[in-house]
């Protein structure tokens, strides 16, 4: 008798465990690309939209919200709910320049609410000087 209600017990457990258990995603996701449409920001997010769109089976839509150097884009994600909905796809100025020419309050001063994930696109810069610079390799 024992055993049984201990197996009737675990098999509770298991079944109570399993329903609580969702699927990602169960609704649509939101890419905020901090530039207006057209550009390299813009074509690269919808460029990865498409692809989580086909990988996934749930709808990802780019909303592009340009403006103020990346911020206006950066707070709104930072106000969006923690639940993996809301993605941000920026160039790195936004995590790197932009703490340190604005005030504490800016929302990516300490990246609050961001949490990074690996490079999706490889990017290239270069840096040149005319001859006579005192700039050397």
């Amino acid at each position: 008798m024992r055993t049984w209600l201990a197996v009737a017990m675990v098999s509770g457990c298991l079944d109570a465990a399993a329903a609580q258990v969702v699927e990602y995603p169960v609704k649509p996701i939101a890419v905020i690309v901090p530039a207006a449409p057209g550009g390299v920001t813009d074509a690269l997010g919808r460029l990865l939209a498409q692809r989580f769109t086909h990988a996934w089976g749930q709808q990802v839509v780019v909303e592009n919200k340009p403006g103020a150097n990346n911020q206006i884009a950066a707070e709104l994600v930072t106000k969006a709910a923690p639940d993996g909905y809301t993605l941000f796809i920026g160039p790195e100025t936004t995590f790197v320049v932009n703490p340190s020419l604005y005030p504490p309050s800016c929302p990516t001063t300490r990246s609050r609410g961001f949490r990074p994930s690996p490079a999706w696109s490889p990017s290239t810069m270069r840096s040149s000087s005319t001859p006579r610079s005192p700039c050397a390799t």
